[in-house]
């Protein structure tokens, strides 16, 4: 699914808190040109960076060619401001994969994190109805695909969308 890197160019791929330090993704970015960052608050590797998202991001402008986050900000506000700064740190040619859940069980499981919740419990700060479509685009991303299935794994709905910075390039440039 990630668009190749011509052979004459170095592109720089963020995976931002997904901790896909797994072997496929890892993979296939190498196969396709890429030299692959891994990001997360609580990193469990010495290979993954120690970023909270929440926060202005610590690369320049324009630094990644493309940013890849998975089922990450359905546990995180600010949202349409950590899609700005994904949206600054990414080229003008770059793109936004994100992956979320999109339902469990109804709606039961979409609450916010609460005190009283113990620490051990998988929580989610999931507004219900949030369009992640619409706060990507409204940061300047456009919209390249929607992608909807079951997650077999999570036992879930989830949704894949991907972004180019420019709406004008296909998605395999």
């Amino acid at each position: 699914m990630l668009p190749p890197v011509p052979s004459d160019e170095c592109a720089r791929l963020l995976d931002c808190c997904t901790k896909f330090v797994e072997p496929h993704l890892a993979r296939t970015a190498l196969e396709r040109g890429y030299r692959l960052t891994v990001c997360d608050i609580e990193p469990e590797t010495p290979a993954v960076e120690r970023v909270d998202i929440t926060n202005p991001l610590p690369w320049p402008e324009h630094y990644f060619r493309g940013v890849i986050s998975a089922d990450t900000l359905e546990h995180v506000v600010p949202k349409r401001e950590i899609l700005a700064e994904f949206f600054r740190i990414t080229e003008p040619k770059g793109f936004l994969m994100l992956h979320l859940p999109v339902g469990k069980y109804g709606d039961s499981w979409q609450r916010h994190t609460t005190p009283d919740v113990p620490d051990n419990q998988h929580n989610h700060v999931w507004v219900p109805g949030t369009d992640y479509a619409d706060i990507a685009q409204s940061v300047g991303y456009s919209l390249v695909a929607e992608v909807s299935g079951w997650d077999q794994e999570a036992i879930c709905l989830s949704k894949l969308w991907v972004f180019r910075k420019d709406p004008n390039l296909p998605w395999d440039k």
